[in-house]
This record gives structure tokens, sequence and C-alpha cells, in this order.
């Protein structure tokens, strides 16, 4: 058994079915995105079963409205998206995930396939502990360095989220149109416009992101070990 997420091997592909029906409710992108937990946790969950001392919980998923309140503040335009690791939970406003018509089916499910593969991310780290190794430096450091920190860290969510959907493109149906927006979502950086530099730009999104998807494993996650220029 090895001590490292990095160590845990492949991740494994899985019975995923996700549901057909357009997202244009609050029901049925709620019913997607727990699905689509469900999915990841039957890949992740002997994943970190091959890391000593470590216990498998799954998260919770919540589509929720704007302005919803949770453990770790309100779901707002500017961070309609996150995990929340005091209550384990992945919080989203769900009217930034649906479709208008048929014409968004594509684009909204893998928008919302990525987002929660990305944030699931998130907690594999917590459950791995990464993030307390993280809460630790990212006291002790201010400015750029601080953004570097955090860039690691969100970059290996991405690179996280990569190597599960690169596993199991199959039973995901990744694949042509599909297959090319997701990359295009994987690969998506930081706009300079649009605030801090905190998730990565997008030659270092792909940098990780194509790694992982090809080789389906974590191995290729170890954002924190990597040179400076692989997390601009």
């Amino acid at each position: 058994m090895s001590n490292s997420l990095y160590e845990a091997g492949v991740i494994p592909a899985v019975s995923c079915r996700l549901p057909t029906a357009l997202l244009t409710t609050k029901s049925a992108v709620g019913r997607f995105a727990q699905v689509m937990t469900g999915c990841l946790s039957a890949a992740w969950r002997p994943v970190l079963g091959r890391v000593s001392g470590e216990t498998f919980v799954p998260p919770g998923v919540f589509a929720v409205d704007e302005g919803h309140p949770t453990p770790c503040g309100p779901v707002e335009d500017d961070d309609y998206a996150f995990y929340c690791g005091a209550n384990l939970g992945i919080y989203f406003d769900w009217e930034m995930f649906a479709a208008v018509d048929e014409g968004d089916r594509l684009d909204t499910e893998i928008d919302l396939m990525d987002m929660v593969a990305h944030e699931y991310g998130h907690h594999m780290q917590l459950l791995s502990r990464i993030d307390e190794r993280y809460e630790l430096r990212y006291d002790d450091t201010t400015g750029e360095a601080r953004l570097r920190l955090t860039r690691r860290m969100e970059l290996q969510a991405n690179c996280f989220a990569a190597a599960f959907l690169g596993a199991n493109r199959r039973p995901l149906k990744l694949t042509g149109d599909r297959l090319e927006y997701l990359m295009f979502a994987i690969e998506a950086g930081d706009d300079p416009e649009a605030g801090p530099a905190d998730h990565g730009s997008e030659e270092s999104n792909r940098y990780w992101g194509r790694a992982a998807f090809k080789s389906g494993s974590p191995q290729s996650c170890n954002t924190w070990s990597a040179p400076v220029d692989r997390v601009k």
C-alpha cells in the first residue's frame, strides 16, 4: 500500500450513466450533478483505499440559487461554484449550468461535468490531507508567493478532474465534439481582467490537464514539486 495519492495508480473506469434530461430546471441540473458525483466517488474510493491511513467519505453536492448561504460563505456571482471543506459539500449556482434549449446541451453538460470533477478534486485534496499542508504554507506567504501556492492547489484539482475524465472517457462518452469541448474547458485559464491569477494560465492548465487525461492517474498531478514556470 502506498502512502501518497501520487503513487496510488490509475483511476478505474466505472459504470456511469448520466441523466439524459435537458438541463433546463434546477432539479435536472441537480440530478445530473448528483449522479456525476456518484460516478466520481465510485472511481476515487478505491484510489484512496490504496493510500495508507486515509478514510473515504463521499461529498455532498448542492445545486442552489445565487446568494444561498453555506458554512463557507454565500454562493455569489464571482464564486458560483466551490468546495466547502467545513461540511464536505460541493455548492454551485444551478442557473450558471442551465441550458436554454437543445442547442445548449453539449456545452452545459460538459461544463457541469468538468465543474463537478474539479470541485471533487478539492475533496480528494482534503481526504488525502494535501489541503492541510496547503493551509500551513498559505498563512506564511503573501503577494505573488501566495497566489503561486493557490495556483498549485487549483491546478492540481483541475488535474485530478482531468485524470478521472480521461480514465472514464468511454462511460462518459467523451468523443468527437464532446471531447473537443471538454479539452477546451479543462485548458481554460485565468482571465487577467476578471481578478487575481489564482487558478493558473491556459498554458499551465493545458500542461497538467492533457498529461492527466492521457494517464488517467493522479501520478500526473504533483503540482507541488513542479518548477515555477509550470504553475504560472
